[in-house]
């Protein structure tokens, strides 16, 4: 009878913990798994910051475009997240034309270089886009590359509401005095554009609390 008893390794009666090793093995798979798992968590962190900030770039070079055809969709891009102050970037010139054009005129930036939404409503005449740019918290005063804000915009281009346009951006603190890279300042470029000059006077005349905005 006692041959058919199961036979007990004495050598593991003498150390219970000789079969530890299959357990602490399988703990240690999970740990592993577990570690992977928290890896990856944090590798999507900045996969998702750059999601999200492939998403903000797409909407604010919308908005540029927007402002730069006189689209009324810049209302919509700015309700949903645009940056008012975003700045459009010249590509770099792609062939040696390019190069050498760009060569030819010293190096210099192209006008289009951190130009402003609100400088892009400015050139074109848009009250009513300057409104809302100033509205969503546009920076007035901002300059792109050229040395140009948007109230030397509205001076530069003389359109149907540059006057208009003037006095309000005086009104939210444009610097009336403020002058391009080559030294033009707004009051040069409208000293043969009387309505233009005119409307620089009223701005002066609001800023300094002299005058009203008719």
């Amino acid at each position: 009878m006692g041959e058919g008893k199961p036979q007990i390794d004495e050598a593991v009666l003498r150390n219970p913990s000789a079969n530890a090793p299959v357990v602490r093995g399988r703990s240690e798979r999970w740990v592993v798994v577990g570690v992977l798992c928290v890896v990856a968590l944090l590798a999507c962190i900045p996969a998702r910051k750059a999601y999200l900030q492939g998403q903000e770039d797409t909407r604010n070079n919308a908005l540029l475009y927007a402002a730069m055809i006189n689209s009324p969709t810049v209302s919509t891009l700015l309700e949903q997240g645009a940056d008012p102050n975003a700045t459009a970037v010249e590509q770099p010139p792609h062939d040696f034309l390019n190069f050498c054009l760009q060569m030819f005129r010293g190096g210099r930036k192209s006008s289009q270089d951190k130009k402003t939404a609100l400088m892009y409503a400015a050139e074109n005449g848009n009250l009513a886009m300057v409104k809302k740019l100033i509205d969503a918290k546009a920076e007035v005063n901002a300059r792109d590359a050229g040395g140009f804000s948007a109230l030397l915009w509205a001076v530069y281009q003389e359109r149907k509401d540059s006057g208009a346009i003037i006095l309000l951006l005086a009104e939210h603190g444009a610097d009336l005095n403020v002058a391009e890279e080559g030294g033009a300042t707004a009051w040069r470029l409208a000293s043969t554009k009387p309505t233009i000059l005119k409307a620089l006077q009223q701005a002066k005349a609001l800023q300094e609390g002299r005058g009203k905005k008719p």
